[in-house]
């Protein structure tokens, strides 16, 4: 039985929540820890399956195709934010994430958020 998301989740989200816009796995895990040094692979590998099970429980959305040209972007789902956040927090995330998806739009063919900003708008309008 679960207790709730476990201390790399934590970290994943106070890491997505704080930047407030969406970033790739690299940017997440940041600069390795010493010059020359990286990061053992075991841990590595925890992150990436904290991280996808974020993104399953809907915690987390990912944006992108997630291959060379298009890696996976991270950020935190923007109901999250609107059930916990403040306003000003929500409509940063919103334009971060638009931005990001028209980055999305010009790395590859069809889009599959084309309707993500309408239902965006209709979800602030919601919130007023």
């Amino acid at each position: 039985m679960s207790r709730g998301p476990g201390r790399l989740q934590r970290a994943i989200f106070s890491i997505l929540r704080h930047n407030l816009k969406p970033m790739t796995f690299t940017e997440i895990m940041g600069p390795p820890p010493e010059h020359g040094c990286g990061f053992h692979p075991y841990f590595i590998r925890s992150v990436r399956r904290a991280l996808r099970r974020m993104v399953d429980d809907g915690d987390v959305m990912a944006i992108g195709a997630g291959g060379p040209r298009d890696p996976h972007r991270y950020c935190v789902h923007p109901f999250v934010v609107a059930l916990f956040g403040e306003r000003a927090e929500y409509d940063a995330l919103v334009a971060a994430i638009e931005d990001a998806e028209q980055q999305c739009r010009k790395a590859r063919s069809p889009d599959r958020w084309a309707n993500l900003p309408s239902a965006l708008a209709e979800l602030g309008q919601q919130g007023e």
